[in-house]
């Protein structure tokens, strides 16, 4: 096997690629393959190998966040007199759905009105909501009441004749959002752009171009920049179409002590989050529990700051030392992480040999051509279906790191990064898979 790699890293296209690969076998420790194993790398996405690891290790597969309403009030026949407080603390998916189910419960009970605030109380992280240039969903805020991952959809179809203004909407419909809508119905193919600009408290949408008549239409996401008042007004929103009108304005404190309970939402355990964070690859959900992580070691407000110290000091605990790599982050979004193949291979291995936390860790990469980032690639490979692996990829780096099994059911330990100077990425991809290819028909028999 050891030859066939060597001759698949020979290709003459490769030959500026910084390249580091380790493959291990889970049932002896040996070494079955190794170019720059130690040799630190930028990660991308394989940084949140480092994430789920340190997150599992430390919080626990069946831990759940809790979102809370409460009121500082009284209820006085259908109605709550007095601020109606949503108090989080990292939950995820603090998502439409989730929205929906307060304020389904509130109406069932014969509620119809809250005469105060609906006052988000997301003081369980620090309000850092600094994120890098742009406006891409990939790059939302992170904060301890997060609706919909700090981002918006919007829905672009084309007008009933050309000519006549596009269509726009956007899902959950939402005072913080201002749409201006300058896009046209018409030409041959869509030159939709979508740019959203911070204007104080709200936001604004600006649709331009032109889409096609009897297209399909688009859909683009875009981050939000200010997340409590995003989410009190998403909140206000889907509370008024059950029935529910709330009086106030958007508030945005702490919740006082004296104030009771009136409903709790307990998320999906986090061994399931963990799976979500592997399969989308969410660089928001990355760098939330990174400050949920630092909240839950060193207490509230949580911060990246504090959650990248206690997932050094868990790696660090699974004998990994803490000057072998360079984490600035939770996602790998940012250029200036730094891993190696060998530190990848550590803790896969080490993961496989801890019973509690390997199967939600196992579980939550992508399984290879089936799902997640994985989906589309592997597809005519041997590897198909049975690699699990998550992926990495921005410009220039083309990451994967995993598990494999042979031929004789031998689990193996892999990691493949790739750092490219020309830039390149999905080339890349052919030469990963053809070797993890290479992997999974490996046997030993003679």
């Amino acid at each position: 096997m050891a030859l066939e790699i060597d001759h698949i890293l020979s290709n003459a296209a490769l030959r500026n690629t910084q390249i580091g690969i380790k493959v291990v076998s889970l049932k002896n420790g040996e070494v079955l393959f190794e170019k720059n194993g130690e040799k630190l790398l930028i990660p991308a996405s394989n940084a949140k190998i480092l994430t789920a690891a340190a997150a599992l290790k430390e919080i626990g597969p069946q831990y759940k966040f809790l979102t809370k309403a409460l009121t500082d009030g009284k209820i006085e026949g259908n109605k709550i007199t007095g601020n109606l407080y949503i108090q989080g603390d990292g939950d995820t998916f603090f998502v439409t759905e989730m929205i929906y189910y307060f304020a389904n419960e509130l109406a069932i009970r014969g509620f119809t009105g809250i005469t105060g605030d609906v006052v988000i109380d997301d003081f369980y992280f620090d309000r850092n909501y600094d994120v890098p240039p742009g406006d891409r969903a990939y790059v939302a805020p992170v904060s301890a009441v997060a609706a919909n991952f700090n981002s918006i959809s919007l829905f672009i179809r084309p007008g009933n004749s050309n000519g006549s203004p596009a269509k726009v909407e956007i899902d959950p419909p939402n005072e913080f959002i201002k749409i201006i809508n300058q896009a046209r119905t018409g030409g041959s193919k869509s030159t939709i752009s979508v740019i959203r600009k911070a204007d104080g408290e709200k936001n604004i949408i600006v649709v331009s171009g032109s889409i096609p008549l009897g297209g399909k239409g688009e859909r683009a996401y875009r981050s939000i920049s200010n997340p409590p008042m995003y989410a009190g007004a998403v909140l206000k929103s889907i509370f008024a179409q059950r029935g529910i009108t709330i009086s106030g304005v958007i508030g945005h404190k702490e919740t006082p002590a004296s104030a009771r309970e009136l409903l709790i939402y307990k998320s999906k355990s986090f061994d399931l989050v963990i799976k979500d964070l592997m399969n989308f690859s969410n660089n928001m959900i990355a760098n939330q529990l990174i400050k949920a992580l630092g909240a839950h070691k060193y207490g509230a407000p949580g911060s990246m700051e504090k959650g990248l110290r206690a997932a050094k000091e868990s790696l660090a605990s699974l004998g990994i030392k803490p000057e072998s790599f360079v984490m600035v982050d939770g996602s790998g979004y940012d250029r200036q992480n730094r891993v190696s193949a060998d530190l990848l291979t550590t803790i896969l291995k080490k993961m496989s040999e801890d019973m509690v936390l390997f199967p939600g860790f196992w579980f939550s990469l992508p399984v290879a051509g089936e799902e997640g980032t994985l989906e589309r690639r592997f597809k005519s490979n041997g590897a198909k279906g049975k690699i699990r692996a998550k992926s990495g990829t921005i410009t220039g780096v083309a990451t994967l790191a995993g598990y494999a099994p042979t031929k004789d059911g031998e689990l193996l330990a892999f990691a493949f990064l790739f750092n490219d100077p020309r830039g390149r990425t999905r080339e890349l991809y052919s030469y990963q898979e053809k070797i993890g290819e290479l992997l999974c028909n490996f046997t030993r028999q003679q």
